[in-house]
């Protein structure tokens, strides 16, 4: 691993080699700066630029450029500024001579040679950390121009797509309620307003001074990114001691955020100027810090392989630009290319340089494009999973369907059948009889209704058993129905009685065809337990509709049929009767 790390280090030596070509630096004049209650005893401006601290009020002179020769002479002077850093002019000075405000950077115009200094006062509004202002170089104005709005407009793209995805995957992640969405959301959100106020695009946006925006936005999205990056690169349950490290920086973060809300309030607090940092140097330095430790809990999940070894190589990769930049802010503009243009008298070209100091706040799209992409590869599962469960779903409903229409199906064939015989029963064959009544008198059709009762059935029970009896039941009700059409209907009508309804029969063919059942009974041998064989017999009464009638309904019917079996039973039982029709 120590080898791996070291080649890559050469490789980026020689690339920077490569790159470098001897070029003449164009001579400028560093500004002066006095801090304390007058603007005397001036001091050179340090390259690392001045530290402001709130309460202390310092001065920026920019002198003439009268020693440089015409063609060096600049016409401008770009200082970059912390967010919560004032600069006000003194004395007062004419339109003509003010800054031109872009932003986080600002450009200053060169007095003349006859001219006197630029004189500016400097006053920082943080409570927390000492502001800083440093000299970014010179030059005309139109190429100053242009690349200051380069700078602005790659800025606001940048901004701009933060807070786009920011809400639509809050829209996405409330509607499939997904916290992880709602977190990345949020930190795409306070990214991109924070870059709105560290350019200072509230100024040009506004044109209001809302410091405030970025003092607040920055450690919240440092927060936020150290909240999402373990769960979106799967390393809080692998590597616990780099999840310790980014919540170790949470509670700074938050603390810093707790110091600078109530700061904002008015609530009097300790300062913290008293440190070598100022806020733009300790953002830089955490970050990467924070960099470095999500790149390794990426790298340390790609190592140990599994399904999420993906997500953890993506993670690490998608923060190289940014630890990129951030080597050359830190490492590169303050140590190596001062030591190469002092032992080797080179620097990068204007083109290789500006290749080299590439706009920072597009190296962060890098991470939210990747938490993206990641965020809808998982919602693709997600939908996948949900599409599968609702498959499985239908597939589940549709057999409880069939589970519960064939419940169904045998409720309603037990609610409409005997249970023993398993012959219609008495509600059922009551519906048939109204059904065939209506159609009868519809086409005018004969219908005939007959029942039958079992000639002391009683005995039976009392001399074979119940269980005798029974099976006499079942016997002759499965002879009944034996004898009978597919048109016929029969049912057990109560006990030891049953009804059979006769669609298109009138009461001659009626007869006839219980007298038939009457004889096919007496024939049929039973057995008892005991291994007694016995015979039955039984009597009948018929009933036919009378179509002119309105009155003779199925009650009607079956009263009759009643009667008339009462009759065949007085003359004897063993016979048939048909009831005279009805007046």
């Amino acid at each position: 691993m120590y080898r791996r790390i070291c080649r890559v280090f050469a490789c980026f030596l020689v690339w920077l080699t490569c790159l470098a070509s001897p070029v003449c630096m164009a001579q400028q004049i560093l500004p002066d700066y006095r801090c304390g209650p007058a603007p005397s005893g001036w001091q050179p401006l340090p390259e690392a630029g001045l530290l402001v601290a709130r309460g202390q009020p310092c001065w920026l002179r920019i002198p003439s450029a009268q020693a440089l020769a015409p063609g060096q002479r600049p016409d401008y002077v770009v200082l970059q500024h912390s967010p919560m850093l004032q600069m006000t002019p003194e004395p007062a000075m004419p339109a003509s001579a003010l800054a031109l405000e872009q932003g986080w950077r600002i450009l200053l115009p060169q007095p003349r040679p006859e001219a006197a200094p630029l004189i500016l006062r400097l006053d920082a509004a943080n409570r927390a950390f000492s502001e800083r202002v440093i000299l970014r170089g010179s030059g005309d104005l139109p190429a100053l121009l242009q690349a200051q709005q380069h700078d602005l407009m790659t800025t606001l793209l940048a901004a701009t797509l933060l807070l786009t995805s920011a809400a639509f995957t809050a829209a996405f992640g409330f509607a499939v309620r997904e916290w992880l969405f709602g977190a990345y959301a949020a930190y795409a959100f306070s990214l991109g307003l924070s870059l709105l106020g560290y350019r200072r695009f509230d100024l040009l946006l506004f044109g209001s001074d809302c410091y405030w925006l970025w003092q607040v936005m920055t450690p919240l999205s440092t927060c936020l990114l150290c909240w999402v990056a373990p769960h979106f690169g799967r390393f809080h349950q692998r590597s616990v001691w780099v999840v310790r490290a980014l919540y170790l920086i949470i509670a700074l973060d938050a603390s810093l955020l707790l110091w600078s809300l109530l700061g904002l309030l008015g609530v009097p607090l300790p300062s913290l100027a008293g440190m070598p940092l100022s806020r733009f140097q300790f953002e830089n330095y955490q970050d990467m810090v924070v960099e470095f430790f999500i790149m390794l809990g990426g790298w340390l999940v790609w190592r140990a392989g599994g399904a999420e070894r993906r997500d953890g190589l993506l993670l690490a990769a998608c923060l190289v630009p940014s630890m990129f930049i951030d080597l050359v802010n830190q490492l590169w503009d303050p140590w190596l290319a001062p030591w190469l243009q002092a032992h080797w008298n080179f620097a990068l070209s204007p083109a290789q340089n500006t290749a080299l100091h590439f706009n920072g706040a597009l190296t962060w799209l890098t991470l939210p494009a990747i938490f993206c992409l990641a965020l809808a590869r998982r919602a693709l599962h997600l939908h996948t999973n949900l599409v599968s469960e609702r498959n499985q779903l239908e597939v589940r409903v549709a057999q409880r369907t069939r589970e519960l229409s064939s419940a169904n199906q045998e409720l309603a064939f037990q609610a409409s059948t005997d249970a023993l015989t398993g012959l219609l029963n008495r509600r059922r064959m009551m519906s048939q009889i109204e059904h065939e009544v209506e159609r009868s008198r519809r086409y005018k059709l004969p219908l005939s209704l007959c029942m039958i009762d079992i000639d002391h059935f009683k005995r039976v029970n009392d001399s074979h058993g119940h269980l005798a009896g029974d099976r006499a039941l079942v016997a002759v009700a499965g002879l009944l129905s034996a004898s009978l059409r597919d048109s016929d209907q029969i049912a057990r009508f109560g006990g030891e009685e049953f009804v059979v309804l006769l669609p298109e029969t009138d009461a001659v063919l009626a007869q006839r065809l219980v007298d038939r059942l009457r004889l096919a009974v007496a024939d049929l041998q039973l057995h008892a337990d005991e291994g007694m064989v016995f015979t039955l017999t039984i009597s009948g009464g018929i009933a036919e509709l009378n179509a002119a009638d309105h009155c003779d309904d199925a009650g009607h019917m079956l009263m009759r049929a009643d009667q008339a079996l009462y009759g065949a039973k007085s003359d004897g039982r063993n016979c048939v009767k048909v009831a005279r029709q009805a007046a």
